[in-house]
């Protein structure tokens, strides 16, 4: 073998390449294929990319509703408001969770009868008039029955406080009961009705305490008022008649004749409360309630205008004032002040045109 310098000095190497065309044409359309293999496989992976963004994206902005619609008989397990903002029933009814940690068990849903619990937290129920089934609401010792109103139901230790925003609702505790009606709230059961135990007979009614029983301290009223026992706290009253010329006492007085199914005697302090304290807080709800006693309990129907006017009046942009131009219109209709009632219903619907009742009242100004 020559050495490989000298084999330089001779000039270059030749190499014989034994390489086909073939083979040149056949490596070609190996690259060709692997270069198109992997920009398919870039393509795929860049859509991957960009669909998981956009899930991720989706489930940042949009809200968690995937919860079971209540159209069931009943849930086996309490629906949370982790997974839930409402509950839909199946008449078209809807419980709002409250943000705080509102959760809402449906109990039993039949043609004659829907029950649900507020296991914790609040909720709105906005509930679809039907006289057909009875629509019932329970938080702890305390049940709500209602056939067509909206209200709140917020938990509160073993009771609930109750807030009434349309309609009326009758509250049921152990020993007592109250009917709210538009702006009425209040705790239950009352603070000291909590230590009162129900009768060893749930179906035998409570015996009345005796009127010679009753001490005479002028205190007694109240106490039975907040125990929840309204007959004998209007008999406590009437005996007492110690009554202070103050907001507060003359609500609880009216709230007395009202419960006890003594409206005519709770005309005079709600008068006193929404005429003589128009600055207090309470003043629209009280001349609300009068004029609601006096045209739905006791017929006065143009006294009853009059009151409504007054409810509007003292709080215009506040959440009485629509619900009392529609009722003032319908106590001036009753009363055959059909001019004013023309007036008042085209007030309302200017200030409301999509108020709730703006569709009836429209309806009245074009039928007559």
């Amino acid at each position: 073998m020559l050495d490989l310098d000298q084999r330089l000095k001779r000039g270059p190497l030749r190499v014989r390449s034994t390489w086909s065309a073939e083979q040149t044409r056949s490596l070609t359309r190996g690259v060709l294929v692997r270069r198109r293999r992997r920009f398919v496989a870039r393509i795929a992976l860049g859509a991957a990319c960009l669909g998981g963004l956009a899930f991720a994206a989706v489930r940042l902005v949009q809200p968690s509703v995937h919860g079971p619609i209540a159209s069931v008989t009943a849930q086996a397990k309490p629906m949370a408001s982790a997974a839930l903002t409402a509950v839909h029933y199946a008449d078209g009814s809807v419980a709002e969770l409250g943000a705080a940690g509102g959760v809402v068990h449906l109990d039993r849903q039949d043609a004659d009868l829907v029950s649900s619990t507020v296991v914790s937290g609040s909720a709105r129920f906005d509930v679809v008039p039907n006289h057909a089934r009875t629509f019932e609401v329970h938080a702890g010792d305390v049940s709500i029955r209602v056939l067509g109103t909206a209200f709140i139901v917020e938990r509160s230790g073993s009771g609930a406080h109750v807030s009434v925003e349309r309609g009326r609702v009758r509250v049921i505790w152990s020993g007592g009961e109250a009917l709210l009606g538009v702006g009425e709230a209040g705790e239950f059961p009352p603070a000291s009705a909590l230590s009162v135990s129900a009768p060893a007979d749930a179906s035998a009614t409570p015996t009345p305490m005796p009127v010679d029983a009753l001490p005479s301290t002028p205190r007694v009223w109240r106490d039975l008022a907040q125990h929840g026992r309204y007959a004998q706290a209007f008999v406590a009253l009437r005996q007492s008649n110690d009554v202070r010329d103050e907001a507060q006492d003359l609500l609880l007085a009216a709230d007395v004749a009202r419960l006890s199914a003594h409206p005519a005697q709770a005309v005079a302090p709600l008068r006193k409360v929404s005429q003589l304290y128009p600055r207090d807080p309470r003043a629209p709800v009280a001349a609300f309630t009068l004029g609601r006693v006096l045209l739905d309990d006791l017929g006065r129907a143009s006294e009853a205008a009059t009151a409504f006017e007054l409810a509007a009046s003292l709080w215009p942009s506040g959440p009485l004032a629509g619900d009392a131009l529609a009722r003032e219109v319908e106590a001036l209709k009753r009363s055959g002040q059909s001019p004013q009632a023309r007036r008042v219903a085209q007030k309302y619907i200017t200030l409301h045109p999509d108020g709730r009742h703006s569709p009836a009242l429209r309806a009245m100004l074009l039928a007559e």
